[in-house]
């Protein structure tokens, strides 16, 4: 029997992302290759209003080589580094954030959110059929995967959520498994996620609402200054009234 996937959509062009988003989620590093960042949190009451800064920024940590380029937007900058599985990079780009999963049976936002339990895993075999899903394997006759992760057994995604990169259509090969989640701590990078501490994390995806289309932006500073004007992107780093980053 054919178990099919959850939380799949066509995807959308990251500027029609943006365009319909009232809620977006700034991640940023200083460079390509740095594992440290920053995120922040920005809102706004209409698609044709200025994007408003929630809340200071957020210190996070990314993959262990980096970032890299989502394949399906490569062409915007020269850049050599190209996201596939298991290159440790983070994707630069522009992704739905959905759904929210954790070990609570019960979250205070009941849409969108994945109990993990026993059986929960997301897929990281390029030749499965479920590649890049996450997955009740018990719901699953015909398993056809060699590997994926165990979402159960990894402390880190006590809390978390599921960035959709390379869902819809899904490229074998191109990365899988890019979540928000807990960090081991603030100098290990991850596998390719994006990770915080445990009581930001839980603020973050609090303040998400998914009637709100939230998304999440992702570059390296340099990259998101150049594409700051054509996407409509927000000032960042945001200053206050004296002038200070916040």
């Amino acid at each position: 029997m054919f178990f099919a996937p959850l939380y799949c959509f066509a995807a959308p062009t990251p500027q029609q992302l943006l365009s319909n988003s009232y809620q977006l989620i700034v991640v940023s590093t200083p460079s390509w290759n740095a594992i440290n960042g920053q995120l922040q949190r920005f809102t706004r009451d209409s698609t044709h209003a200025s994007w408003k800064a929630v809340g200071k920024s957020i210190a996070i940590v990314v993959g262990k080589h980096g970032l890299g380029w989502d394949p399906r937007i490569s062409y915007l900058h020269d850049q050599t580094a190209i996201k596939h599985e298991g290159d440790g990079l983070t994707p630069v780009g522009v992704y739905a954030i959905k759904p929210i999963f954790g070990f609570a049976k019960q979250y205070h936002q009941k849409a969108d959110y994945f109990l993990l339990t026993n059986t929960s895993v997301c897929v990281d075999d390029v030749k499965s059929i479920y590649y890049n899903q996450l997955i009740d394997g018990s719901k699953v006759t015909q398993k056809d995967w060699n590997s994926g992760e165990h979402m159960r057994q990894v402390p880190q995604y006590k809390l978390g959520a599921m960035i959709q990169y390379n869902t819809t259509p899904v490229v074998p090969g191109a990365g899988s498994c890019i979540f928000m989640h807990i960090w081991k701590n603030p100098t290990s990078g991850t596998a390719g996620c994006i990770a915080m501490e445990e009581s930001n994390l839980k603020q973050t995806l609090a303040w998400l609402r998914p009637n709100q289309h939230p998304v999440i932006v992702i570059f390296p500073m340099q990259i998101y200054k150049d594409m700051q004007s054509a996407w409509r992107l927000p000032r960042y780093p945001v200053q206050n009234t004296d002038g200070h980053y916040i």
